[in-house]
């Protein structure tokens, strides 16, 4: 089977990301594209690459008997395996490698878990250690696992920066952040990688990324999709899924041929902000983004001021799957603004403090609160509440529904209808200014994007979500760097 780096570059042009065509020649800059770079990121607009001096090197021709250092350097060549590089690399070292085919599920000395490859060190503030593919070789270093094991783990790991890797065909994840090593894995960016074709046992769950107990982290850059849980499309399969993560940064990725496109499954047990999840390409997945919470969280972990902003979700039966109503306390504050939806359905079941504003819901547009007659009686079932739905641009098939499944479900048969919702309603879910929601906002037959057809969702002069003070959906400047920019 072809498919991989290899295959994807026959065509040097590159159509799926939702700006106009990107050669590989004239990759632009972007915005700040893989997050903090000063942590070990990208800013992988650079017309020039700079190599690091001094750093280690791995390359199929090397010797693990070697030092890791270039001869040119004074050392006497690069090491033969990632896990040699993953054993001895150490705060601020860089280690390049080399394009070639990499096949080491493991295990490392004195463990016998089948992980991948293992960085066994922490870098420390603004001194990661840095796994790299090599900059100036013509493809990515490959890592394939045949399905033995993660392609990378990161367990109890600080201040880790791993960018500009293939990982196919890996067990569980491409990279894993594991969590059960007594401390929070921190500060760790996953960047520029192209992970794709992961599957694992039945009953486990599997994504491209999953970061586990993971604060202040980064994700960013990388295209992934083909995620499956023993061969088949499951609930728990997830371009990035996580239990726990917080203050945690997504952004500028593509996700796709997968169940959900982030799925963070359990709120961190403190109860700290999830993360912002921006600038991203979803498509072509059942939820673009899941969240889920039970009963087995403590009392103080909750979904708490997540915002989601400026993504592009298209090919997505629901852009927000809210399953966080059967906790032990209330999920608060997610904030979606600036996104553009196409053909995604929003139902809020959980979160209390919601905010919806800025964006662009275009074909069957919906927005839907769900709650059952046991939130009456049930103190760890929690209804949902809308605080703020302005400001947004509808298709004018849009409908609203609030008290879905209760004995008070009120529908709204158009935007006109909705926005009166106030007058008739008890504000069980409804708790917005003056109890008129979207009072603001409109519908329209055509938003005038640039070319819809080919999921380039730009706008035109003529559309009515633009604004000079910055645009309705994705696109506030018109020019923001949607997905990955390679």
């Amino acid at each position: 089977m072809e498919y991989g780096w290899a295959s994807m570059m026959k065509n040097k042009t590159l159509c799926i990301t939702a700006l106009a065509c990107l050669t590989l020649s004239g990759c632009g800059g972007g915005n700040d594209t893989t997050g903090d770079a000063s942590n070990g990121g990208s800013n992988s607009g650079e017309s020039e690459v700079e190599i690091v001096a001094g750093a280690l090197y791995v390359s199929p021709d090397g010797d693990d008997g070697n030092d890791g250092h270039l001869t040119s350097e004074g050392g006497t060549g690069p090491w033969k395996t990632l896990q040699k590089a993953a054993a001895t690399a150490v705060a601020g070292e860089t280690v390049y490698v080399r394009a070639g085919e990499y096949k080491e599920p493991g295990p490392i000395p004195g463990s016998e878990k089948l992980w991948g490859v293992r960085a066994q060190n922490d870098g420390e503030e603004g001194k990661p250690i840095v796994f790299a593919g090599y900059p100036k070789d013509d493809a990515m270093p490959i890592v394939d696992m045949d399905y033995e094991a993660p392609c990378f783990t990161l367990y109890g790991r600080q201040h880790v920066v791993i960018k500009g890797f293939e990982m196919r065909e890996c067990r569980g994840a491409g990279v894993w952040v594991m969590s059960g090593s007594g401390r929070d894995n921190l500060y760790l960016t996953i960047a520029n990688n192209y992970i794709h074709h992961i599957d694992g046992g039945a009953g486990t769950n599997v994504a491209g990324v999953r970061m586990d107990t993971v604060g202040y982290g980064v994700i960013a850059n990388n295209r992934i999709h083909h995620i499956r849980v023993d061969g088949v499309d499951n609930g728990n399969a997830a371009g990035v899924l996580s239990y726990r993560m917080y203050e945690t940064t997504i952004n500028n990725n593509e996700l796709y041929d997968a169940h959900s496109g982030i799925f963070h499954k359990a709120p961190d047990y403190e109860g700290r902000k999830g993360g912002i999840f921006r600038n991203n390409l979803i498509h072509d997945v059942s939820k673009a983004f899941y969240f889920n919470t039970n009963i087995g969280v403590p009392a103080p972990g909750a979904h708490v001021n997540t915002e989601i902003r400026q993504n592009v979700v298209y090919g997505v039966e629901t852009f927000i799957y809210d399953w966080t109503f059967g906790a032990n306390t209330q999920n608060k504050g997610l904030k979606l603004y600036n996104n553009t939806i196409i053909g995604a359905n929003l139902n809020v079941r959980g979160f209390t403090e919601f905010e919806f504003h800025h964006n662009i819901l275009f074909g069957g547009a919906n927005i839907t609160t769900t709650y059952q007659e046991d939130v009456f009686t049930d103190d760890q079932k929690f209804p949902p509440g809308l605080k703020a739905v302005d400001y947004n641009l509808y298709s004018e098939d849009f409908t609203a529904t609030l008290g879905r499944y209760s004995s008070e479900t009120i529908n709204y048969a158009s935007l006109g209808e909705w926005q009166v919702a106030g007058a008739t309603f008890d504000k069980f879910s409804l708790n917005v200014p003056n109890g008129t929601p979207d009072i603001n906002s409109a519908t329209t037959s055509d938003p005038k994007f640039q070319n819809a057809g080919d999921h380039d969702y730009r706008l035109k002069s003529e559309s009515p979500a633009l604004h000079p003070d910055g645009n309705i959906g994705a696109y506030i400047k018109n020019t923001d760097q949607i997905g990955p920019d390679w």
